[in-house]
């Protein structure tokens, strides 16, 4: 499968009078309002794909944390993102919520607008607001929610690849996580897994999933000379922004679309759509950005 003919990142302003580059937009910007969403796009290479099948292309979007800090116009601007991508699907990774249940509507009224199929799983601020009416507010979009469970996917599939399963971790920062009960009567072959909290990978790196989607950091959000990155590693994560491997898994972070409490993103955290390519291959598992003139080699 090709990669993504885009510059990333693709700025998506549809939905906003402010131009690019212009004050108005960097007033916004400066205030955390932009409605503005990078497209990443992203080529994985992995030994565990099964040799000889076609590729997937997944879209990737994550604690979108509904409610006044977040402008609705970017979670516009992000699901249009979704539905130009060309993803066979996408995956949802959490914390749909900031600290409050009443923006619920919007939520749903934002994600009906997608094209493709849609997973999810639920994150801390979920459960901390109401787990059940988050879920209702998904489903209500026409979004599969997937806590401790797994779904085969085959809409699109070409017979090369033929199904995928799609496992999806509950979260486990406020501890509803049941590993061996998400897996439990997963098929065996190509695997994607959905965690709001990428650590919890460890638990399962022996089961040769090719990828984890996760999110919950925001990338750090406001990353100023590594301050956040170092404040973040002694609370006790190992994973914060973009790319890791651990063993044969490749786990990818991304820094989110929403703010719960601070609006503000610097450069290297601002509000993304991952859209990643899983192929296989003989050779060592390896990422590339795809950005339509120069492929970089992620890890070594």
């Amino acid at each position: 499968m090709g990669g993504l003919k885009t510059d990333p990142p693709v700025e998506w302003g549809g939905h906003s009078p402010v131009r690019r580059g212009g004050p108005g937009r960097w007033f916004q910007a400066a205030l955390g309002r932009s409605p503005h969403v990078d497209v990443r796009a992203y080529r994985l290479r992995t030994p565990v794909w099964p040799a000889g099948a076609p590729g997937l292309r997944i879209a990737h979007v994550t604690d979108l944390h509904v409610g006044r800090v977040t402008p609705e116009a970017r979670l516009e601007a992000a699901v249009e993102a979704v539905n130009e991508s060309g993803a066979a699907l996408v995956a949802l990774t959490g914390d749909y919520v900031a600290h409050s249940l009443r923006y619920l509507p919007r939520l749903t009224h934002a994600l009906k607008a997608l094209k493709i199929p849609a997973f999810a799983t639920l994150g801390n601020h979920d459960h901390w607001h109401g787990a059940d009416a988050v879920t209702r507010a998904l489903e209500r979009a026409g979004v599969e929610v997937l806590c401790n469970t797994n779904r085969v996917f085959t809409a699109g599939l070409g017979a090369g690849l033929g199904a995928v399963s799609i496992v999806g971790i509950d979260d486990a920062v406020t501890g509803h996580h049941d590993i061996e009960r998400a897996f439990a009567g997963a098929q065996a072959g190509p695997t994607v897994v959905l965690s709001h909290l990428a650590e919890i990978t460890s638990r399962f790196q022996d089961r040769g999933v090719p990828l984890v989607l996760s999110g919950h950091t925001h990338g750090g959000q406001i990353r100023t000379a590594g301050v956040m990155e170092r404040v973040m590693r002694r609370m006790g994560h190992q994973y914060i922004l973009g790319w890791y491997t651990l063993d044969s898994t490749a786990i990818y972070v991304n820094p989110g679309i929403g703010a719960a409490v601070i609006p503000w993103r610097t450069r290297h955290a601002h509000a993304e759509v991952a859209v990643i390519d899983i192929e296989a291959s003989a050779a060592p598992l390896d990422v590339e950005i795809v950005d339509g003139r120069t492929l970089f080699s992620q890890f070594a």
